[in-house]
């Protein structure tokens, strides 16, 4: 898989919208979840395949090759994927209003529309995957596709979001790119996908194991449940195992098919779901992340000292007589982070940033939808993989660790997995034994639950599928139980009717927790194996519980300071400053005088010479007004006069703001 890194400059102002407003502004640009503005993926992607679509009609190419790079509806994804465009710098944000004029002149009522634009000169770096060999018609479509966008964000008709696209180390123009395509696509033939595939036998028993982080680029969304009668799509906080495992053997396949389907066969391999660790993706040392028990709990106020307290039923019972008045104890869904020390926090879901977005699909008529994706963070699981297979999986993610997940996994859901061998008996350290005895357990991935008749309780149910998975008595079990539903595109079994959708199945829900009279013997085959059927569904994965928290995850707000792109401001503020530190410098007054002098003839002459008599031919109590931006305002006469002009208003402002300001601390 080949990396194409690209820069976007804007030339004009671009109003990127998201279709998502305030009461006084109608479209807001896009802002990750610590506010910075960036270029959605989706919408460059989008105006790839604008342009590629009217390039491959107009030469009457095969559309074969424009649906390999960049997907068609109902089928698998394209080889292109690519990550939101983020800003190289801070960046400006600036307000446009428009409304509708009558025939007389007038406004016409309520078309007032206010949107927010990202300024003219910001740049925007981006990364496009591309599963192909550098040179491939692939890879030239790609790059034709990206060179071809000239504007982004809306109003690109009226000239607003006119950008640039530079690529790295692509000196060839779109017309040379055209042509190189051109000289390609007929020789290029779609990859068969019907290969045989030559069977590969896995000698041994044993497992490899791995602690997983997953560096996303940008926002993920996994939805738990279909859209069923409304447009918004709303993510879980977990990359779900079956997610994991379809990426990490999607993978596999396309350098080892034999291999890859043995290990989806093999007993000794399965993943763990991925779940927030940190939302700090510079962040190297990341703790284990664990769904948390439905018997976690966390006071709803702090002490006197500003801390929680925090307990778990199934570890160690608690009276509710023993919590402190007005502090009663709260479930706390979310995730435990154990760290290297053993020390636990708990990050609940309810605190973990989320990005909102609105699309438009034209589709056969055009259809909004709003999805709510996990903001671009750092996640955290496990996987055990069959020794046989471990060197090559280890050798593929070395050499590219690129992988997408997800919903919309082309535009959204990228990142960089790494993979550190550990020893399954790094479990064994987890959780204190509740009550002196027996171990706790939290189920991770849902829980299968067979067809039949059930026990009307859910924790009943938990207990039953445990005791048949044949892993000891269950002392103690606190579930949930809810349906589950699944998309598979390319196993034909289980389908309903003609369409991608696995059938409903019943199962117990992650988060789920059960005692067990006495520890198991060995550990490793307990959570290889698993609890229940659908293994190829990512179902039955359990993890040791990790101990009760200490203390809550607090993320760190990284409030954005915006500074002004425009020269003139610049200038201004400068000058303010300078005034302002030594105490005394011209007045509002004296200061529009100069911008009225700067603003006549053709050059600054008449401002220089205001100046001189101010400083020269004036008392010494006038000119002592100028000193202290003397050496400044002679660096500033030497720019363009607009520049000039429109920094002396903006200090004007400056000046008056700040002598209103003093006059209210001194009434």
């Amino acid at each position: 898989m080949l990396s194409i890194s690209f820069t976007v400059t804007l030339i004009s102002d671009s109003e990127l919208g998201t279709g998502l407003g305030t009461e006084t502004v109608n479209d807001l640009v896009p802002r990750d979840s610590n506010g910075n503005a960036y270029v959605p993926a989706s919408h460059l992607k989008g105006l790839m395949r604008e342009h590629l679509e009217r390039v491959f009609v107009l030469r009457s190419w095969n559309r074969g090759l424009l649906d390999a790079v960049l997907g068609a509806e109902g089928t698998l994804q394209g080889s292109a994927r690519m990550g939101d465009a983020v800003p190289t710098a801070d960046i400006g944000i600036r307000t446009i209003s428009r409304t509708s004029i009558r025939e007389s002149g007038t406004a016409e009522a309520g078309s007032l529309r206010t949107s927010e634009a990202i300024a003219a000169t910001s740049t925007f770096n981006g990364t496009l995957h591309c599963d192909a060999d550098v040179g491939a018609a692939e890879d030239v479509a790609a790059r034709l596709g990206l060179k071809l966008i000239s504007a982004v964000g809306g109003g690109r008709n009226r000239g607003s979001g006119a950008c640039r696209i530079d690529i790295a180390g692509e000196l060839r123009s779109p017309g040379e790119l055209l042509v190189e395509l051109d000289r390609l696509i007929g020789k290029w033939k779609p990859k068969d996908q019907g290969a045989p595939v030559t069977a590969v036998a896995l000698s041994g028993s044993s497992a490899v194991w791995y602690a997983v982080v997953f560096r996303a680029d940008g926002p993920v969304c996994c939805p738990e449940t279909p859209v069923v009668g409304v447009n918004h799509l709303s993510s879980g906080i977990a990359v779900p195992s079956s997610a994991v495992q379809g990426a990490v053997l999607t993978r596999l396949n396309s350098v080892a098919p034999g291999l890859a389907s043995a290990c989806f066969a093999s007993a000794q391999f399965r993943c763990w779901p991925l779940l927030p660790a940190t939302s700090d993706v510079s962040q190297q040392i990341i703790p284990y992340a664990v769904r948390v028990s439905l018997t976690h709990r966390i006071s709803k106020l702090r002490d006197v000292e500003g801390r929680h307290l925090y307990l778990d039923e199934a570890i160690e019972p608690y009276l509710w007589t023993d919590v402190r008045r007005g502090s009663s104890m709260k479930g706390s869904d979310g995730v435990l982070l154990r760290e290297a020390t053993g020390r636990v926090k708990v990050w609940r879901t309810a605190e973990m940033p989320r990005i909102v977005t609105a699309h438009g699909v034209h589709a056969g008529g055009r259809n909004l939808y709003s999805m709510e994706s996990l903001a671009q963070m750092v996640y955290s699981g496990f996987m055990a993989v069959p020794e046989a297979a471990a060197e090559t999986i280890e050798k593929m993610f070395h050499s590219d660790s690129y992988l997408s997940v997800g919903k919309s996994r082309s535009v959204r859901g990228g990142g960089r997995i790494e993979l550190r061998r550990i020893e399954a008996s790094a479990f064994d350290s987890w959780a204190p034994a509740p009550r002196g005895a027996g171990q706790v357990f939290v189920v991770q991935s849902p829980l299968a639950l067979p067809d039949g008749p059930l026990p009307s309780c859910a924790n009943d149910m938990l207990s039953q599928l445990v005791q048949a998975s044949g892993l000891g008595t269950v002392v103690e079990a606190h579930a949930s139980a809810r349906v589950v539903f699944g998309w598979n595109r390319s196993v034909a079994t289980a389908h309903i009717g003609q369409t991608q959708r696995l059938r409903a199945t019943r199962v117990i829900s992650p988060g789920s927790v059960f005692v067990l009279e006495s520890p198991v013997r060995d550990l490793e085959m307990v959570l290889l194996k698993g609890i229940g059927a659908g293994r190829d569904r990512g179902f039955g994965s359990i993890l040791p519980h990790p101990g009760v928290a200490t203390s809550k995850f607090e993320r760190e707000l990284r409030i954005p300071v915006v500074k002004s792109t425009d020269e003139a401001g610049k200038w201004a503020l400068n000058l303010h400053r300078l005034s302002v530190a030594q105490g005394r410098g011209p007045t509002p007054s004296q200061i529009g005088a100069l911008a009225a002098k700067a603003a006549q003839g053709l050059d600054l002459a008449k401002a220089s010479e205001y100046l001189r008599v101010q400083q020269k031919e004036r008392p010494a109590g006038s000119a002592d007004v100028w000193r202290s931006v003397a050496s400044e305002l002679a660096n500033l006469l030497a720019k363009e006069k607009s520049v000039v002009c429109r920094a002396f208003r903006a200090w004007q402002d400056l000046a008056i703001i700040h002598r209103e300001s003093k006059r209210e601390r001194t009434i």
